[in-house]
């Protein structure tokens, strides 16, 4: 009961926090560029959902059950399998959206949006990475790094997002709306080096 009630608080910010970026990019990108951020963002989440759909459910509970049963050496060896396996699939994934950034924009009728899209490309390795530490720290019911994770990389990409796309505003919508989406990895590199930071003396 405590971690659900980390985890829908840190859920409560992030989303809070979401929407607080979402209000002046509108006024910053205009519709054409908060299109761009959306299709880039769209085919972020569909490239992402291969990831996140049940490998690291998966690894938390065969970590909850081995954490159970003391035995600890599988609980290592699976979490060491299981950070090769999702960095293998994020370096695909994020190479396949970075290098077809071209097809993806003509699938979504959104022939502006390449640069967006490549922009956030690494966010998907990110994620991946990110998931293993996460799962660790659900398997054995310990929520706090995972709260935290997700309330700065909320908030480094608010911070980062706005700042990005002010900053480029002056060039092409282009470049605004990538440098603002830019920012949703920027906070997956912040949540994941916490992840990893946290992670260190937990091991």
């Amino acid at each position: 009961l405590k971690g659900t009630v980390i985890l829908i608080s840190a859920n409560a910010v992030s989303k809070i926090l979401g929407a607080t970026l979402k209000i002046p990019l509108t006024y910053i990108l205009g519709e054409e560029g908060m299109a761009i951020y959306q299709t880039a963002f769209s085919v972020y989440i569909m490239l992402l959902s291969f990831i996140t759909s049940g490998f690291p459910l998966a690894l938390s509970k065969y970590i909850a059950e081995e954490n159970a049963k003391q035995r600890l050496g599988n609980i290592r060896c699976a979490v060491h399998i299981s950070m090769v396996i999702m960095s293998i699939a994020g370096v695909i994934l994020s190479t396949v959206m970075f290098f077809g950034a071209d097809f993806f924009a003509l699938a979504m009728k959104d022939p502006k949006s390449p640069l967006a899209i490549r922009a956030i490309a690494p966010a998907i390795l990110l994620v991946a990475v990110g998931a293993v530490y996460k799962s660790c720290y659900q398997g054995f019911s310990h929520m706090t790094p995972t709260a935290v994770s997700q309330v700065l990389e909320a908030f480094i990409k608010l911070i980062a997002g706005y700042f990005l796309a002010v900053m480029f505003s002056a060039f092409s919508v282009y470049y605004s709306s990538a440098s603002a989406i830019f920012g949703v990895t920027a906070g997956e590199a912040f949540a994941t080096l916490i992840l990893f930071l946290l992670f260190m003396p937990y091991r």
